[in-house]
C-alpha cells in the first residue's frame, strides 16, 4: 500500500531567527493559544553523530554540528527534541498534534523522516537510534521552509499511557550518498489541539465473584475485571484497545477480552484481564481504577476495592 503523505510545508521568511532564540532563551514554556490549543517548546534538544563508517550506534553528541541533519552512508547526522506534556490537563483527549520543523536545505530533494519515543526530559545517545516511524517528508533545495508532521496517533498514545514526555528523532532516510551539503534545523514546535471530555462512571468489580478482591502484587498471573452492563451504561460499547487498569487507571494494557453476562441479568457484560505486575498495584494499596474510551469517544472510569496479600 502507498503511503499516504500527511506532511505540508509553509514558506517562511525573516521569523526563523527569532524564533530560534525564543525557543533557545525559554525551553519548555508553554504558551496557550486558547482553552483547547496548547503550543510547547522543547525542553531539551541535542544532535548526535553516527561516525563514518555508520554501524546503526551513535557515538556522540556534537556541539559544532547542533541541528544538522545528513545521511551520506558513511557518517550520520540526526537531531532530537523532547517536549513536555505536563501542562496538558488531566483527562485531555487529543484531537491534532503537529510538530513544525523549520530545516534549511541547499542541495538535491531529502527524504526526511520523524521517528517517536517516550522521552525522560533529556535526549540521550540512545533515543537517536529510536525506530517508530511518525510522518515522513520530502525537502526541496529551495532553502529554509517550514515542514508541518502529523503527531496526532502518537502524542495521544503517549497521553493515554501517562508519558509526561515525547520524544522525537529526525533523520534523513534512506541514505542518500549524493549529498554533500548538511541539512539545519532552526526550529522545533509542538503544536497540540486537545478537548476535555467528561468522564463517565461506571460500575466494576475487580476478580468477580470474589470478596475481598485479593492481589498478590508479586504474582505473575492476570486480574479480571468485569464491566457491568447497567441501565446507564452498555459494556459493549466499550473499546477494549483504550482500556487502562491499575493504581491511577494508566498502568496495564488489556492482555484478554471476553463478552458474557457475567451477573446473569441477561443483559451482555465486559470480563477484561491484565497482567498483575503491570497494574503497579503494592502492598498496602485498597482499590484500584479502570479508564478507557467507548467506540465513539466517551471516556469512562470505573473503580473497585482491592486487599493486598502476599506481603511481609
Amino acid at each position: 500500500m502507498k503511503r499516504t503523505n500527511k506532511t505540508t510545508k509553509v514558506s517562511l521568511a525573516g521569523l526563523i531567527l527569532l524564533l530560534l532564540f525564543v525557543s533557545v532563551l525559554l525551553p519548555g514554556l508553554a504558551e496557550r493559544v486558547d482553552a483547547d490549543v496548547i503550543n510547547l517548546n522543547f525542553v531539551s534538544f541535542a544532535t548526535g553523530v553516527d561516525a563514518g563508517p555508520q554501524d546503526g550506534i551513535f557515538d556522540s553528541f556534537t556541539i559544532l554540528n547542533l541541528g544538522s541533519v545528513n545521511n551520506n552512508g558513511y557518517t550520520s547526522f540526526r537531531t532530537a527534541f523532547e517536549f513536555s506534556l505536563v501542562d496538558l490537563p488531566s483527562g485531555s483527549r487529543i484531537n491534532s498534534a503537529n510538530l513544525s520543523v523549520v530545516l534549511s536545505n541547499f542541495e538535491g530533494t531529502r527524504s526526511i523522516e520523524v521517528h517517536g519515543y517516550a522521552g525522560d526530559g533529556n535526549v540521550q545517545l540512545g533515543d537517536f537510534a529510536l525506530n517508530r516511524l511518525v510522518d515522513t517528508t520530502s525537502a526541496d533545495a529551495s532553502g529554509t521552509q517550514t515542514y508541518i508532521f502529523d503527531v496526532t496517533s502518537f502524542v495521544a498514545n503517549l497521553v493515554r499511557n501517562g508519558d509526561t514526555f515525547a520524544g522525537f528523532n529526525i533523520r534523513e532516510e534512506p541514505t542518500n550518498v549524493s549529498n554533500f551539503v548538511v541539512m539545519v534545523i532552526a526550529f522545533c514546535g509542538l503544536s497540540i489541539d486537545y478537548s476535555m471530555a467528561q468522564m463517565v462512571d461506571v460500575d466494576i468489580d475487580i476478580k468477580p465473584k470474589s470478596f475481598p478482591n485479593s492481589v498478590n502484587p508479586g504474582s505473575k498471573g492476570v486480574i479480571p475485571v468485569a464491566i457491568l452492563t447497567t441501565d446507564t451504561f452498555d459494556a459493549t460499547t466499550l473499546d477494549p484497545t483504550t482500556v487502562f487498569f491499575g493504581i491511577t487507571g494508566t498502568e496495564a494494557t488489556l492482555v484478554h477480552a471476553a463478552l458474557e453476562d457475567f451477573d446473569l441479568d441477561g443483559d451482555t457484560d465486559l470480563i477484561l484481564h491484565f497482567n498483575t505486575q503491570a497494574t503497579g498495584i503494592q502492598c498496602g494499596d485498597t482499590s484500584a481504577t479502570l479508564i478507557g474510551e467507548t467506540f465513539n469517544g466517551q471516556i469512562i472510569q470505573g473503580a473497585d476495592s482491592i486487599n493486598t496479600v502476599g506481603c511481609k
